[in-house]
């Protein structure tokens, strides 16, 4: 049986393999192919720190909360008054994640809806302040995956994959039989075998085609941004500029940040003298202290192994469930 049962098995699940590599390819094509040509930073179907945590693998780096805070003053939700002061301006938003980020930080840890830095470092160099940190992230977190899975972004392949771990039973008495007649290699290999499956039937979660369009559209800018001109950025909306900035900062890209960078310092001071270009500037200009300040009280609440269980990936606040694959 097992050299018939075995070998049918693995050639099953590598057909398997193969067909969703192959679909996956002609996705990319079909993508490529009917995509409009790089111009701009891609347009928001969700929020930003959605759209940062469903092209960034589900996991949101510590500078995400930074991104998630210039976001709202980008919005008019919220007001830089000083260098680090923010004020609450707006009192909702129609979105969870950020009315509990706007009640955290201007109700919890700033007062009269204002927020410092200064604030922030006060609240986190309190121990007893980390636990309430770490499930605030958590429940920020869970709300922006929440506004993600209100998309369809992924297909409903729930029925394929239970399918798919439940034939890894089929296993299971090679498992206990290879070992009674000495067949070490044979069982290694079932074992290997066993262990892929169940695998690929946890993390098999293929995108809809507006989830690969996202996907795709953002690879795009990430890898086609730093090659943008000075004078073709200029021509882009403040807006569109102060998203690109955002985005970078809140995924993280070294990249996104050193053309941000190039491309800022080139700005004239007649660049910035109206209203919108000037709220602009003020967010670029305070992007690297918000970045610092976060990732700061991140780095200050893990220090003490408080809320090691709210957040996973060592270096934010991560998340399963992002699927096998791009495409």
């Amino acid at each position: 049986m097992s050299t018939v049962g075995l070998p049918a098995f693995t050639i099953i699940f590598l057909l398997l393999l193969l067909r969703d590599w192959m679909s996956a390819r002609s996705r990319r094509n079909d993508l490529m192919r009917e995509g409009t040509q790089f111009h701009s930073v891609p347009k928001l179907i969700m929020s930003l720190p959605a759209t940062i945590f469903f092209t960034n693998n589900h996991y949101l780096q510590p500078q995400a909360m930074a991104a998630g805070l210039l976001d709202l003053v980008r919005q008019g939700y919220v007001t830089k008054s000083a260098d680090d002061k923010f004020n609450r301006v707006r009192p909702k938003s129609p979105l969870k994640h950020e009315n509990i980020l706007m009640e955290w930080l201007f109700d919890k840890i700033g007062s009269q809806h204002t927020f410092s830095f200064e604030d922030l470092t006060s609240y986190t160099k309190n121990k007893k302040n980390h636990t309430n940190f770490h499930l605030f992230q958590s429940q920020w977190r869970d709300a922006i995956k929440h506004e993600v899975d209100s998309y369809s972004l992924y297909e409903n392949k729930i029925t394929y994959r239970l399918l798919v771990g439940l034939s890894s039973v089929l296993l299971l008495p090679f498992l206990f039989l290879f070992p009674i007649y000495d067949l070490l290699g044979s069982f290694f290999a079932a074992l290997l075998l066993f262990f892929m499956v169940i695998l690929y039937a946890c993390v098999y979660r293929p995108k809809t085609w507006e989830g690969a369009q996202i996907v795709y559209e953002w690879k795009q800018f990430k890898a086609r941004f730093k090659e943008t001109p000075q004078a073709e950025w200029e021509k882009w909306s403040d807006d569109e500029r102060m998203r690109a900035y955002i985005y970078g900062l809140g995924i993280s890209s070294k990249e996104v940040y050193r053309k941000n960078d190039e491309l800022i310092e080139a700005l004239t001071p007649s660049s910035y003298n109206d209203g919108d270009t000037a709220l602009f500037y003020s967010i670029i200009y305070i992007g690297p202290d918000t970045s610092s300040s976060f990732r700061s009280a991140y780095q200050s609440t893990s220090s003490s192994g408080d809320g090691s269980s709210s957040s996973s990936g060592g270096g934010g606040t991560g998340g399963g469930g992002g699927g096998s694959g791009t495409f």
